[in-house]
């Protein structure tokens, strides 16, 4: 015989089932989506983030959106060496001016 309650509690149970799908296929794609871009912008860290976004997602999602905005940007190439060159030639400027200072300037206010 066919109940009421017995339409509820499959109804109940069909919507349980569909959400838990519906959540796991939104996890899916989350964890998907930084990597996909990264690796569409040729980013060249495509493949830390991607494992970034798998990560953020199993500790918690706090740090998804951060590996989301690091898919979406490039980092910048600094060259070390042109930028210890200009150092040393700073210095070796700013040596050459306290040189030419007379001794009366140097010391503080006497």
């Amino acid at each position: 015989m066919w109940r009421a309650h017995d339409f509820y509690r499959y109804f109940y149970l069909d919507r349980v089932i569909d959400h838990s799908c519906y959540r796991g296929r939104c996890l899916f794609f989350m964890g998907l989506w930084p990597g996909k871009v990264a690796s569409q912008n040729n980013h060249p860290q495509a493949e830390a983030i991607q494992i970034g976004s798998w990560v953020a997602l199993l500790m918690g999602f706090a740090l998804w959106p951060v590996v989301l905005v690091w898919a979406y940007t490039k980092p910048t190439n600094v060259n070390t060496a042109e930028l210890r060159e200009k150092i040393v030639a700073l210095e070796t400027r700013l040596s050459e001016l306290e040189s030419t200072q007379p001794e009366s300037n140097q010391g503080g206010a006497s």
